[in-house]
């Protein structure tokens, strides 16, 4: 009879938009797995219902929890209303010197939108496009125009001390590659051979290695040491010392070699047009490209459908910190900041009906210690979703359980493998996941699990546990007599 009224209540609700139920419903057979993974069931924010409303288990729904990497899944739907599935990003090569006797006299400007996605690749294509232009010599310095964000100075170590890791790297308006370094290493008959891409004039790579006979084993880059030097300037330096073994062949792995996303650039820009062998005059700096500039080369994003696919089935901070800035566009303010991208997702939650008090994105990649958002926040962005035309382009962005992306190992001789589309969400004592489970009956749950609790293999586990019982729940469902419509006519 709860249930039933709980669905009634929902129904009305739902019909005006508004949240998921207010009440209580935490079934016995929930409580005993969150007890039997040694959580305290008041660490632990749960929501289970159908779309069309009928609640399964609705626990701790106002409490704030931290959403860690899970927050990407809301960013990625405000992104789709707000920018819309077709937005793209462009990336300039600009000029307002003249081109003669293959020489450009004066500066290239690179100007950034906010681009997440571009690659080496892309930036390489730019590049050819001027020597393609017949430029041979840039006489000017490369001016990186990042001027869209305005960010403050930031410190890839601040979060964890990993300043290297890649996926502590920053936003930027203008940046190629993440902001990364691929580092390969290979043997040859001349020796060890190490070079990074991109080409840079900016990152200098430090060759050290010896080679040693030997198998291959997983453990190869143990054997390596990693010395980087950074220097204020943006420019960096990597020492590589240690034996590569022979049977190893050609092996790589990204490093975050420079802290600054726009040095990074400026070095690839240069190395690249060297490597194609053109040459530059004097070094990169920062600057706003003249309004009178003329297109040398440009570089166009796929839509934001498909770059989505890359931020959450892989996790990629630095795309979600470069798509949550976006955002900010919704305010029609430049340059865009941390603050107007909060308001913009604010904004947007509250014209949907979602109560957004309390709610904190820092960064909108989750790589965070104060983001916060309720169990019922995400429930009810979870609900919009479901309801909106674009629900198929978000539902594809997402890890399909056991299948692919961050959740490919996750129970994959379930039932529920390959039926759910779910954005997890893993911090030193927090464990989230978000997302939709699908059933034989087509008719879909929404899911949310918070947990705030040191023991985060634990944490894992229930969320896995909570998701094959919310599969079965969800054909139950059927099997008790709900109609089921037929594709026949």
């Amino acid at each position: 009879m709860r249930a039933f009224l709980l669905f009634l209540a929902v129904s009305v609700l739902a019909a005006a938009g508004a949240q998921p139920p207010a009440a209580e419903l935490f079934p016995a057979e929930v409580a005993r797995l969150v007890k039997a993974n040694g959580i305290p069931a008041d660490r632990v924010g749960i929501y289970v219902a159908a779309i069309d409303g009928e609640p399964l288990v609705a626990h701790n729904m106002d409490k704030q929890f931290n959403p860690a990497s899970a927050i990407k899944l809301v960013v990625s739907q405000a992104a789709l209303d707000i920018l819309g599935p077709h937005h793209t990003w462009k990336s300039q090569l600009r000029a307002v010197g003249p081109v003669a006797a293959g020489e450009l006299r004066g500066d290239l400007y690179f100007v950034g939108s906010g681009d997440p996605t571009i690659t080496y690749e892309r930036l390489m294509g730019m590049v050819a496009g001027l020597r393609l232009r017949g430029i041979e010599r840039i006489n000017g310095s490369v001016i990186i125009d990042d001027t869209l964000f305005d960010l403050p100075r930031h410190d890839p170590a601040s979060f964890d001390g990993a300043g290297a890791r890649p996926y502590n790297g920053a936003a930027g308006a203008a940046m190629v590659g993440f902001g990364s370094s691929r580092i390969v290493i290979r043997n040859s008959t001349e020796g060890i051979i190490a070079f990074s891409e991109p080409a840079s004039t900016t990152f200098v790579l430090d060759n050290q290695l010896n080679s040693v006979r030997s198998r291959c084993r997983g453990n190869w880059r143990g054997r390596i040491r990693e010395l980087l030097h950074r220097k204020s300037d943006g420019t960096a330096r990597l020492e590589l010392k240690g034996r590569f073994p022979t049977g190893c062949g050609e092996l790589s792995f990204y490093i975050l070699a420079q802290d600054d996303p726009g040095a990074h650039l400026a070095g690839a820009i240069e190395g690249n047009f060297e490597l194609l062998g053109g040459s530059s005059g004097a070094s990169w700096r920062r600057g706003k490209v003249p309004a009178k500039s003329r297109l040398m080369a440009e570089s166009q994003s796929a839509p934001l459908s498909e770059a989505l696919v890359g931020m959450n089935k892989h996790s990629n901070n630095i795309m979600a910190r470069n798509v949550f800035l976006s955002l900010a566009a919704d305010g029609g303010i430049e340059p865009y900041t941390v603050t107007g991208a909060n308001a913009a997702v604010a904004a947007w939650m509250e014209r949907n009906g979602i109560a957004s008090e309390g709610l904190l994105i820092e960064n909108g990649s989750g790589l965070s210690r104060t983001s916060r958002i309720t169990p019922r926040q995400f429930a009810a962005v979870l609900e919009l979703a479901a309801r909106s035309p674009l629900y198929a382009e978000l539902t594809a962005t997402l890890p399909i359980l056991g299948i692919d992306g961050t959740t490919r190992k996750w129970l994959r001789r379930s039932d529920a493998a390959g039926n759910v589309h779910i954005k997890t969400g893993t911090l030193r004592s927090v464990r989230t996941a978000a997302g939709f489970v699908h059933t034989s009956s087509g008719r879909d749950l929404l899911f949310v699990c918070m947990i705030d609790w040191g023991n985060t293999a634990a944490g894992r586990k229930l969320i896995q546990e909570l998701l094959a019982w919310a599969h079965q729940q969800g054909d139950k469902m059927v099997a008790a007599g709900d109609p089921v419509e037929s594709a026949g006519g």
